[in-house]
């Protein structure tokens, strides 16, 4: 029984003395690394330098390159969302005449011009002007496409391709042709224009009152 317990004594000594070196060896080395003199200050701005112009070259590599939607030609109705975000009236009406006789892009110039009426301080000559273009694109896109019409004719496709600035020469008579039959221009559109044009005398398809002048400009182009 004593030699047990001598035993038992003899392991709790050889425990103590070994936990005791671990921890003086623990001390000594955090000892080591406080004593251990800093790295220089100029390496690490040079560091924190280097990282920071990868991050701006990523940030300019991410910026240069153009955005998926004008990279594809065929999505041009998102470039001319993305003009009009940027309030570039111009270059996103270029880009809609680009597309014409496209039905859609008659629809996309015409928001684009009545965007450009609720624009405050406009001169009364630029909201007539801009008046006139609006009527004007909701005309000939109802004259080739025939939304509303009853009529069945169909432009021919030489005029639909290659001649389509022709119908811009085509005088249309606000008060002879009217609104009604110009699906494009909405009840709103109708207000603003009685409010600066008046009420037309009467209302008619495009085709049915200028399809003689479009004859006359087909026949002279050939």
């Amino acid at each position: 029984m004593n030699f047990f317990f001598l035993i038992m004594f003899l392991s709790s000594v050889f425990l103590c003395v070994y936990l005791f070196n671990r921890h003086t060896t623990y001390l000594r080395q955090q000892n080591r690394k406080r004593s251990q003199p800093l790295p220089p200050i100029g390496n690490l701005e040079a560091d924190l330098s280097n990282q920071t112009n990868d991050n701006a070259t990523k940030t300019s590599d991410g910026e240069s390159q153009p955005p998926a939607h004008l990279e594809n030609p065929s999505n041009w109705r998102q470039s001319v969302l993305e003009m009009r975000k940027k309030k570039q009236i111009e270059p996103a009406l270029h880009l809609c005449k680009s597309k014409f006789p496209l039905y859609t892009a008659y629809r996309e110039a015409t928001f684009i011009l009545k965007s450009t009426l609720q624009n405050e301080g406009s001169s009364q000559a630029k909201i007539q002007d801009i008046l006139t273009q609006l009527y004007k694109t909701a005309a000939i896109a109802e004259l080739i496409h025939m939304k509303k019409s009853a009529s069945n004719k169909r432009i021919p496709d030489k005029v639909k391709i290659t001649d389509i600035t022709l119908l811009e020469k085509i005088p249309f008579d606000y008060y002879e042709l009217g609104y009604s039959m110009l699906p494009l221009l909405t009840k709103k559109d109708t207000r603003v224009l009685v409010s600066h044009w008046g009420e037309p005398r009467k209302h008619d398809s495009p085709r049915t009152l200028y399809e003689n002048y479009l004859t006359k400009l087909i026949s002279s182009e050939k």
